[in-house]
Parts: C-alpha cells; structure tokens; sequence
C-alpha cells in the first residue's frame, strides 16, 4: 500500500534544492499513520536525523537493511541512497530533522562538536543507534522541545534546542552502553555498490557486474535487491542522475554531463533527469546563467 500525500512529502523532500532558491538551515517533520507506508528510494543533499518513536519500520541504506525499534535513531549522509518500509497494524510515529550541510559547516565555527558529529556521519555513510531507555527517553524529551521551538515564533530557541539534541547524539557515540548496530548486511552487496558508485561512466551492464563479481545473473539481482530494497537498475539510474546534478551544479556542459554520468546519448538523459527532478536539464542549468 502507497501512501500518496506521505510519498509527495519526502518527494518534496528530495527535490526541495533543485530551483537552487534560499534553503533553510535545517527543518523537521514529525509524521504519524495508522497503516502501511512504503517510500519509495530517494537521497537529500543534506543530513537526515530520523528519530523512530512507535510502529515497525525497515531502513535501507549502503547495502544493509536495519530493523527500527522505538527509540532507536537512524543517521544518513546526503546523498545517500536510502528507503523506509512502515508496516504493522498500528501504523508509525517518527521525527525526521533534515540539516542541510552549509549551516553545519557555519555553524563549527562556534561549536565544534558539531562538526566532529557530522563527520563522523559522513565517514559512515549511515548508522543506526540504539540507546536504552533512559537515553532513547532524554532523546524524544530534546527531540520534543526542539518541535515546539520549531514550530513557534521563537527562532533563537529552536536553534538552542537543536545544538542540544546534537550534543545528545554526540554522546552516544562515546557511551559503551549505547549500541550502534547493522542488523543485516551483504559485503558483496557493498563491495559492488561501491564499483557501481566509483565507475558511473563505465558499462554497468547485469552482464559486467555479474562477470566482474563472480556471481550469476539472477542470484545478483536476487541478493541486490534483498539487500538495498531497490533493483540494480533503479539504484544506478538513482547514483547517475544525482552525479548528474552535482556536475550542473559545479557548471559543467550538459553534453559532458551526460557522457560522464554514462548516459547513451542526451535525450536519454534528458528523459531521466525530467522524470526524476521535474525540471528537465537544460532548464535547471538555465537557472546559473
């Protein structure tokens, strides 16, 4: 079952920088339902702290999948690939705080700890915590206060409030009785997603793939997609199109973009970024000239 306002909410998410126009420094969504959601897979170019409060959800991210218990905490670096499965008869209850990177780095300036936290998010590319309850409790009372911040005229507080839930988090990654965990991972899942990410503009056909890993067609595209809730071809067509925009972004030609991302020719391309973005190519360079 497809939750069509949720999906257009994270759709929103996903895209929200593509007009380049002024980005907040960071936002959160706090979101509840009562039966099965499935989000389809998507990345942000910014940070994304999830906090899991009630219901049954499986993460996926970097090959693994992690199963959410309440309380538990998901971390993701931008641009990440990842997707959530909500399901169970009593639906979900989870605080999502997207940050976008450029205040993180404004923001080192007068609290490094900050900084050393994203960091060490990056370097991961996800992590999963799971705290005891007394932590997982001091967590959703900061996560708490920084929604009502957030949601009221009080802009210094909310701003307050979110350096004290980072510092929070912080924390756990000092505490030996908090337990960072990968539930289930592939290492020749990771190991091809990391030779699908590193040679973008190489073929990456199922016949090279599977050549080069040693394994057959079908068990590949089997294991892929238990492992990353996504089919191979989703998920390169996913890392090509975010290469894509990053090089617009950095100002390069789309006839090079095109070639370097390993598209067969432009309208290919076009077609591609239009669907995934909204915008079709040529229009969203437009907006740097």
């Amino acid at each position: 079952m497809r939750l069509d306002v949720f999906d257009s909410i994270f759709h929103y998410h996903c895209f929200e920088f593509v007009t380049k126009e002024s980005v907040e420094d960071f936002r959160l969504f706090h979101e509840k339902h009562s039966s099965k959601v499935e989000i389809s897979y998507h990345q942000h170019e910014h940070y994304e702290l999830l906090f899991h409060i009630a219901g049954n959800v499986t993460f996926y991210a970097c090959g693994n999948d992690y199963s959410l218990s309440p309380g538990d905490i998901m971390l993701i670096r931008p641009g990440e690939l990842h997707r959530q499965v909500f399901e169970g008869e009593h639906g979900f209850d989870m605080m999502t705080v997207l940050v976008n990177p450029s205040f993180v780095e404004k923001l080192s300036t007068k609290q490094p700890n900050v900084n050393g936290f994203f960091e060490i998010v990056s370097e991961r590319n996800s992590i999963h915590i799971h705290p005891d309850k007394d932590r997982s409790d001091s967590i959703k009372s900061a996560v708490t206060k920084l929604e009502r911040a957030y949601n009221s005229s009080k802009g210094r507080l909310k701003y307050d409030y979110f350096i004290e839930f980072i510092f929070m988090l912080n924390s756990l990654f000092t505490d030996s009785d908090c337990r960072l965990s990968v539930l289930r991972s592939n290492p020749k899942i990771s190991s091809i997603l990391d030779f699908i990410n590193n040679n973008l503009h190489h073929d990456l056909s199922l016949d090279v793939i599977a050549d080069k890993f040693f394994i057959s067609k079908y068990h590949l595209l089997r294991e892929f997609t238990k492992y990353t809730g996504c089919t191979l071809h989703q998920y390169i067509l996913h890392e090509k199109l975010a290469m894509a925009k990053k090089l617009i972004d950095n100002g390069h030609t789309l006839d090079m973009v095109y070639k370097k991302c390993g598209f067969d020719g432009y309208s290919t391309f076009c077609n591609a970024f239009k669907k995934r973005f909204g915008i079709a190519p040529k229009k969203y360079s437009g907006k740097y000239l």
